[in-house]
């Protein structure tokens, strides 16, 4: 029997990684599938989703206090089972080490623990693997369920289907300007949606989906069953409609009639990533680059006054005490390690660096009480600080690395999340400088639809690459703190980022839009 715990029993800042997902695909990687015809099977896509599987999950095993993974993915996700395949002895005995300190812990849907049989198909290398894995850890595995007695984790997680189904559907509701702020989130490009014709078209393909999803829930409702993203797929993604298509990844070309099919695979990807964290009250770990949950234009479940969220963005002392650290920091610049390039057994030796349980308390305690944000900054600022400069010399006493030119630096920041835009409180706009920052605001705002509902603070933690001036990709993220789902209007919008960048000056670098994104409902 597994040591089974409610979410209640997890850490406040777990995340579910959603590098997991089988079908994750950047941007740059589905363009790529597309232009050449090819499939996940393919050699260069294969590598290149490695790699961004690779910096994802190690950044929240570096990043996070505790990573949930699914059961399933223990088994059949090659990217992560060949950290612990029986040959792989050092990586699997620090992946073992890891389970048993908690820092990943495994959730199942209706077992009472990893040893049940699974009610779906599994890699014969993954079961190899996973026996190996569990071999190594021992019994007593601690495992996260919905609900200790199986009637109510039956109810709970009978819930998450539903829930599935509801968060596609729900598109029929949203109206224009919540449409806009998603797409905002979507679309890498959003000034696409601003050539002749194509809100329009936009707007009819997010009816056609979600007519489908109303109706084909409907048909399934008959036959006693519910919608699963394995039906959106394959009526709506797959090439053919094929379902084993859906498991190659072969999908359809963007075409005329729908040029919008990347963005929508990646709503509904987003609705079903976090419906196992958003069940479990913890935060998605969204990749770089991806829609953050805001995309799904949802009322959190605690909301904030708008009023709260921008004294806190605004705070002149606050700013200024963040502006000296970043300027101290950027002084004494360090060395670290690509994130894809450690191994398990890195990790490990990392999360034992006497450095890092402080930068975790200190991470939690934020999280665990936001209206206290400010007060709790300087320390967490320290916390992170102290943390990177012990990875950095681990990095070169391990690694050898003492030569090499010291390019980063930390920095923690507060960021305003509006209208699918990032800004970073006491920052220039994005890559302008100061002077062209008061030029940039009504840009901005005028990318921003004319109504905003809900927006969101955020605790921006990150490595600045003084090289380059701008955040590294690989190693910034943002958390969420509060969210509002008050309603702004445009003006309202200028105001209140014109507020937020109001002390800006060359100091503070912007976000830019490339940070990974840990969000919470």
């Amino acid at each position: 029997m597994a040591n089974l715990i409610t979410p209640d029993g997890l850490e406040a800042d777990a995340v579910v990684p959603q590098c997991m997902d089988n079908v994750f695909v950047s941007d740059e990687v589905f363009h790529d599938m597309i232009l050449r015809r090819v499939d996940f099977r393919d050699g260069h896509v294969a590598a290149a989703r490695e790699q961004d599987f690779r910096t994802e999950f190690i950044r929240s095993l570096v990043y996070s206090s505790q990573v949930v993974i699914q059961r399933a993915f223990l088994k059949n996700s090659a990217f992560l089972y060949k950290n612990y395949r029986p040959e792989n002895g050092e990586n699997l005995r620090a992946f073992a080490e890891l389970m048993r300190s908690h820092a990943i812990v495994p959730f199942l849907f209706s077992e009472s623990s990893l040893t049940e049989n699974q009610e779906f198909d599994v890699s014969r290398e993954g079961d190899l693997a996973t026996q190996a894995l569990l071999s190594e850890v021992g019994d007593d595995v601690r495992c996260v369920r919905l609900a200790i007695d199986p009637k109510e984790n039956a109810n709970a997680t009978a819930g998450m289907a539903t829930d599935f189904g509801v968060g596609v559907s729900r598109l029929n509701n949203l109206d224009s300007d919540q449409r806009n702020a998603m797409a905002a989130e979507l679309f890498a490009d959003p000034a696409r949606l601003r050539e002749q014709g194509a809100w329009d078209r936009f707007e009819s393909a997010v009816d056609d989906l979600a007519r489908y999803s109303f109706d084909k829930a409907a048909e399934l409702r008959r036959a006693g069953k519910k919608l699963t993203r394995q039906d959106v797929y394959r009526d709506r993604f797959a090439a053919d409609g094929r379902d084993t298509n859906v498991v190659i990844g072969r999908f359809q070309p963007p075409s005329a009639d729908n040029p919008f099919l990347f963005e929508l695979k990646k709503y509904v990807d987003l609705v079903y990533n976090v419906n196992l964290p958003d069940h479990l009250r913890r935060y998605t770990f969204t990749p770089a680059n991806m829609p953050s949950r805001m995309a799904l234009q949802d009322a959190p479940n605690q909301g904030y006054r708008h009023d709260q969220i921008s004294a806190l963005l605004t705070d002149a002392d606050a700013l200024e005490t963040i502006r000296r650290s970043f300027m101290a920091s950027s002084q004494a610049a360090m060395n670290l390690p690509l994130l894809s390039d450690l191994t398990m057994a890195d990790v490990l030796s990392i999360r034992s660096l006497p450095e890092c349980e402080p930068f975790k308390d200190a991470q939690a305690r934020i999280l665990k009480d936001p209206l206290r944000c400010l007060d709790n900054l300087p320390a967490f600022q320290q916390a992170f600080d102290g943390f990177q400069r012990a990875l950095s010399d681990w990095y070169n006493r391990t690694y050898m690395r003492a030569q090499t030119i010291e390019r980063y630096c930390s920095v923690v920041s507060l960021a305003l999340s509006i209208g699918g835009a990032v800004v970073v409180a006491g920052s220039h706009v994005g890559a302008l400088t100061q002077a062209g920052a008061a030029a940039a605001v009504p840009a901005v705002t005028a990318a921003i639809p004319r109504r905003v509902k809900g927006y969101a603070a955020k605790l921006m933690v990150g490595v600045y690459d003084l090289g380059r001036r701008q955040l590294d990709a690989d190693r910034a993220y943002t958390v969420e703190l509060m969210q509002t789902s008050e309603e702004l209007l445009r003006d309202d919008v200028y105001d209140l980022i014109r507020s937020v960048t109001a002390a800006a000056d060359n100091a503070l670098p912007g976000a830019e839009g490339v940070t990974a994104d840990q969000g919470i409902r």
